[in-house]
C-alpha cells in the first residue's frame, strides 16, 4: 500500500521538517523515544524556519508528540503566525532499540559487531528498532490523513517530525522498502512536497520533492 495522491484533484502541497538541535544532539545522544528538550541553537534554528514560513499560507500544522518536535512546531508557529500544532503520534521518531540513551562513543565501545551493521543496513541492523514495515505503516498513515484534509480545503500542511521518521516520509512516495539510501535531513531542514494534477488526464498527477535543507540564522 502506498499513499493515495490520485486523489487529490486540486493538488496540494506539503511542508515537512525535522525538528532542531536538542540537547541530545548536542550530545551526540541516540534519543529514539527518548525526551530531551531543544538546545538553545536548536531554538534559534526553529526561529529561522519561523521566518522563512512567515508570509507563506499554511492551513494546518503536525508535530511529533516528542518535546524537541512540539517545541519546534510551536517556534515556528508562534513566530510565523500559523495554527496551533496538533500533536500525531505517527510522526513520532522510531524506537531506536538497544542504543537509545547512549552516545556514539559508547555504543561503538560497547557494541562494536552491532555498530558495524548499523553503519551498513541501518536501523534494520540494531537488535530492538523498530522495523520498517511499523515505520512504512506509520508513513503512509501520516500521508493519507494529510491526503483526507487536503479535501477538506486543507491543501498547505506543514508537520514537524524527526531525521529517521522523516526518510519514510520521504521513501513511500516513492514506493520504497529499504533504508538505503539514506537523505540528508540536518537539524530544522525543510522538505517541500508538490503535488499538482495533470489537466486533462483522470488519475494522473504531478509530483516533486524540493530540499531547502540549509536555513540561515
Amino acid at each position: 500500500m502506498e499513499p493515495d495522491f490520485a486523489r487529490l484533484t486540486l493538488g496540494a502541497d506539503f511542508y515537512f521538517v525535522r525538528h532542531g538541535e536538542s540537547e541530545g544532539n548536542r550530545d551526540n545522544i541516540i534519543q529514539g523515544h527518548q525526551d530531551a528538550p531543544l538546545s538553545e541553537n536548536g531554538r534559534a534554528q526553529a526561529g529561522a524556519v519561523g521566518r522563512w514560513f512567515t508570509g507563506r499560507p499554511v492551513d494546518s500544522v503536525f508535530a511529533s508528540p516528542l518535546q524537541r518536535a512540539f517545541e519546534t512546531a510551536s517556534i515556528i508557529c508562534r513566530t510565523a503566525t500559523l495554527p496551533v500544532p496538533t500533536v500525531d503520534a505517527s510522526i513520532k521518531e522510531l524506537n531506536t532499540g538497544m542504543f537509545s540513551g547512549l552516545s556514539t562513543t559508547v555504543i561503538q565501545e560497547r557494541f562494536p559487531e552491532e555498530w558495524a551493521r548499523f553503519q551498513r543496513e541501518s536501523w534494520e541492523g540494531v537488535p530492538g528498532a523498530e522495523s520498517v514495515d511499523s515505520l512504512r505503516k506509520r508513513a503512509i498513515e501520516h500521508w493519507n490523513s494529510l491526503i483526507e484534509r487536503a479535501h477538506d480545503r486543507h491543501r498547505t500542511t506543514l508537520s514537524v517530525s524527526h531525521g529517521g521518521m522523516l526518510q519514510w516520509l520521504i521513501k513511500v512516495t516513492a514506493g520504497s522498502t529499504n533504508w538505503m539510501p539514506l537523505f540528508s535531513a540536518s537539524n530544522c531542514g525543510i522538505f517541500h512536497f508538490v503535488v499538482r494534477p495533470i489537466p486533462g488526464k483522470s488519475a494522473s498527477y504531478f509530483r516533486e520533492w524540493r530540499l531547502i535543507n540549509h536555513v540561515v540564522y
